[in-house]
């Protein structure tokens, strides 16, 4: 098995550009770091890794790996006490971070012809910061405007 090393980010490269044209030879795992603090009050975030498989080279959507941290937060809750497995996770996001991407080829598992065409998705371009005063749900980690009352996600009220 080969691993690549790339930024997702770039798209094409002289040396990558297989993996853009052939993502079917391959599979895909993107990294990012996740700051979160789990009030206001706190001073200092804490910072999660998320990794997220993929069967292209697109870099997923800020709403994906938003998605995928709140599935972690949610299960790392349910290993602890019985009063704590049962309460609400609270948490917001401060920030996603993109790290890295990485592609794998085996040539024994990879197929020897490309899949039929689909629709191919529009890759979302992510932000290594927030946009100013924006904000996020505590209850989903959806990102919203600034003068929002409420989730334009979950509908739960803004604090």
């Amino acid at each position: 098995m080969q691993k690549f090393k790339f930024d997702a980010r770039i798209g094409p490269t002289s040396g990558f550009q297989d993996f853009f044209t052939n993502p079917w030879k391959y599979s895909f795992v993107h990294n990012f770091k996740v700051h979160y603090k789990q009030s206001l009050l706190q001073a200092l975030a804490y910072k999660a890794d998320v990794s997220m498989s993929s069967a292209n080279p697109q870099i997923p959507s800020l709403q994906d790996v938003t998605e995928q941290f709140n599935q972690r937060m949610q299960m790392g809750n349910a290993h602890q006490n019985v009063k704590g497995r049962f309460a609400q996770v609270s948490y917001h996001i401060t920030n996603i971070e993109y790290k890295e991407s990485f592609a794998f080829y085996d040539p024994q598992m990879a197929p020897k012809a490309p899949p039929p065409p689909s629709p191919a998705p529009t890759p979302t371009p992510i932000q290594s910061t927030p946009t100013r005063g924006s904000r996020f749900c505590t209850s989903c980690g959806n990102q919203f405007p600034p003068n929002s009352r409420f989730c334009n996600k979950c509908g739960a009220a803004v604090p």
